[in-house]
């Protein structure tokens, strides 16, 4: 939300909880958890959703977002508030709690840096073998 004023990126975030939020409703279940994560991050856990299901998912919340008429827009990049998810399935992306966090973070950057304004799915870990003993 860079280019607007403390305030009005302040209220540009509220707006985008908000349109998340009620967009939500049609593409997420009871038991699917949204929550802010840092200053401008939201996380949502979406649990016993494939890669796939996660990705449809993901895909309807960024054209939603794009597509809500947001307050100041018009000052925003392209006149337009976007998003960029990074995508982490557990137990492909990590077996561990904060580390798939990390792993959708650094999706998420890996979008951006494309471009932003997308989806970008983590790949699968590669299974390291256990030592020999």
């Amino acid at each position: 939300m860079s280019g607007t004023g403390k305030g009005q990126g302040v209220c540009a975030l509220a707006e985008v909880r908000a349109c998340s939020g009620f967009r939500l409703i049609g593409t997420t279940r009871h038991a699917d958890v949204v929550a802010r994560y840092g200053g401008e991050e939201f996380v949502i856990i979406l649990p016993e959703i494939s890669k796939q299901g996660g990705d449809v998912v993901a895909e309807k919340i960024r054209a939603a977002v794009e597509q809500y008429p947001f307050y100041g827009c018009s000052k925003q990049p392209g006149g337009r508030v976007t998003v960029t998810l990074g995508l982490a399935t557990f137990p492909e992306g990590s077996g561990e709690g904060l580390e798939l966090v990390d792993v959708a973070d650094r999706a998420m950057y890996i979008g951006k840096q494309h471009g932003g304004n997308r989806v970008s799915v983590a790949p699968d870990r590669i299974a390291t073998p256990s030592p020999a003993s």
